[in-house]
């Protein structure tokens, strides 16, 4: 074990010193684009009412905004801390159609959005299958906080329909793969698509964000 030690240490630590003094070490990231709902989870353990809401066919495709947090530990690994957002719009003729209701009724404007904290890794991999763009993976783990609107139909003048929402933190995950395409010595444009997963009490939730951006390093 303690040759294995020493042999391991001999091969890592000069390739970090090399990699101290041939790149550097940390970049952030800001970021934004399209998300799309895809899981047909029930959440009506979210919202009191026993009609099943299905994730996506209540909610219209959505925006995300992203920033992190970036430390290279080679010139292709990186880990990373990053925060994300994704809002999603209420698909109103959906619900009506779940609730059996005329279209043309009532529904006020509603928002389901997820805030999530997570940290992971990047892979860059180190080829370039068109000049100056790089492949590469990445994941990452955390903890998402799930809010909405309460769901408001108005069914006529004497009645209504109403589900509020319990808002909760889930754990959650990220895998995406996307491109860096080189714009300068510290500067990159960066364009991604993966999967956001959140592991809620009704089901598995997840949604697909598309997001272009860019990575400054320092």
């Amino acid at each position: 074990m303690r040759k294995l030690v020493i042999l391991l240490s001999c091969i890592i630590l000069p390739a970090f010193a090399f990699s101290q003094s041939t790149f550097k070490n940390v970049s952030l990231t800001l970021g934004g684009g399209l998300s799309v709902p895809f899981s047909d989870n029930a959440m009506s353990k979210y919202f009191s009412t026993t009609t099943l809401y299905k994730f996506n066919d209540c909610w219209n495709n959505g925006f995300n905004l992203t920033a992190g947090f970036e430390y290279a530990f080679l010139p292709e690994l990186t880990g990373h801390l990053k925060v994300s957002y994704s809002s999603f719009s209420i698909n109103k003729s959906m619900v009506l159609k779940q609730l059996h209701l005329p279209s043309g009724t009532y529904v006020q404007d509603a928002e389901f959005n997820t805030v999530a904290a997570y940290v992971g890794a990047r892979y860059r991999f180190p080829y370039e299958p068109i000049e100056k763009v790089y492949p590469y993976v990445t994941a990452s783990a955390g903890i998402m906080n799930l809010a909405s609107d309460k769901i408001y139909v108005l069914i006529d003048a004497n009645s209504n329909y109403v589900a509020s929402f319990k808002n909760s933190n889930v754990a959650c995950g990220t895998a995406a793969v996307g491109v860096d395409i080189i714009g300068g010595e510290n500067s990159a444009m960066f364009i991604q698509v993966g999967v956001d997963v959140a592991n809620t009490d009704g089901g598995t939730l997840y949604y697909i964000p598309l997001t272009v951006g860019f990575r400054g390093t320092f």
